[in-house]
């Protein structure tokens, strides 16, 4: 009973540092695009936000942030929008502090953000990381066994059906 108490504390925890770390983060529009009145492609659309506009961050739901401009607020795709560095934040607990600290322009490559041109330039391998990821690498054993219980077949190794 208490592993599971500890657990549900701890989820309630990390819940609401992911709402705080996005909650009133400035940021500013990338691209023109459309202010929906819910986080759906077919949902009303609001307004159209324009490239180079400043907005108010105050949610994530999925791929969405829910945005303030000036006038209105709704929702806009993520991929829109690029979070400011934290000078322009008035967050001014050690918790905001924390979570804005980490934001600064960012470059976005199929959905993920956070790393800037340079980082990404600079970036080399962990070996570490990648020796400690070995380790959860299955035996060609397991690797036969799961697909034995799952009734997946095997890749035929046949000569002839490579058309010899």
């Amino acid at each position: 009973m208490k592993i599971t108490l500890h657990r549900l504390i701890q989820l309630g925890f990390i819940s609401l540092f992911c709402c705080l770390v996005h909650a009133n983060q400035p940021g500013q529009m990338v691209t023109d695009a459309e202010l929906k009145i819910e986080p759906t492609p077919k949902a009303k659309t609001l307004d159209k936000l324009k490239a180079g506009q400043s907005v108010e961050i105050k949610e994530r739901r999925g791929g969405w942030y829910a945005t303030q401009t000036e006038k209105l607020t709704g929702w806009v795709r993520m991929l829109h929008i690029r979070m400011l560095s934290s000078e322009k934040s008035t967050s001014s607990t050690n918790l905001g502090a924390l979570t804005n600290s980490r934001r600064g322009d960012t470059t976005i490559a199929t959905g993920i953000r956070g790393l800037s041109e340079e980082q990404i330039k600079k970036a080399k391998e962990d070996t570490l990381e990648l020796r400690r990821l070995d380790n959860w690498m299955a035996t060609e054993k397991e690797a036969l066994q799961y697909a034995k219980e799952a009734k997946l077949s095997l890749p035929s190794t046949n000569s002839k059906k490579g058309g010899k």
